[in-house]
Parts: C-alpha cells; sequence; structure tokens
C-alpha cells in the first residue's frame, strides 16, 4: 500500500514540476517577444530597416589551409 502511496505522490510531483517549467518557459518567452518587437523598428537606429546582403567578395571568405 505504501508503495502505491509514494509512486502516486511521485507522479503528482513529476506533474507539478513539468506544468511550471511549461508556465514559466511560456511567460519567458512571451516577455522576450514583447521586449524585442520594438527593438527592430526603434526610431534612432535607421540600418535596422535594411535587409542585410551577403558579401560577394573573396576576402569575406576565410579558406582553410591544409
Amino acid at each position: 500500500m505504501t508503495m502505491v502511496v509514494q509512486f502516486a505522490v511521485l507522479i503528482m510531483l513529476g506533474w507539478a514540476v513539468a506544468s511550471y517549467v511549461n508556465w514559466s518557459s511560456a511567460a519567458a518567452m512571451s516577455e522576450f517577444m514583447a521586449t524585442t518587437a520594438p527593438a527592430a523598428s526603434a526610431a534612432g537606429e535607421p540600418h535596422a530597416s535594411l535587409p542585410l546582403q551577403p558579401a560577394h567578395h573573396r576576402a569575406a571568405i576565410c579558406p582553410r589551409s591544409t
């Protein structure tokens, strides 16, 4: 009987930990998304709206020495 109770407590604690981790990660993700969204269109950074361009010249490529 005590083994069944211990197993039930173990299952409930595992569920509680998994629920807390899920809740805290969802809260952290929503906080992260809320703080990073305005940064791309900040008034003081005109380059933030420009798309990144890949480097096309050979000096940008770092060849491996064999």
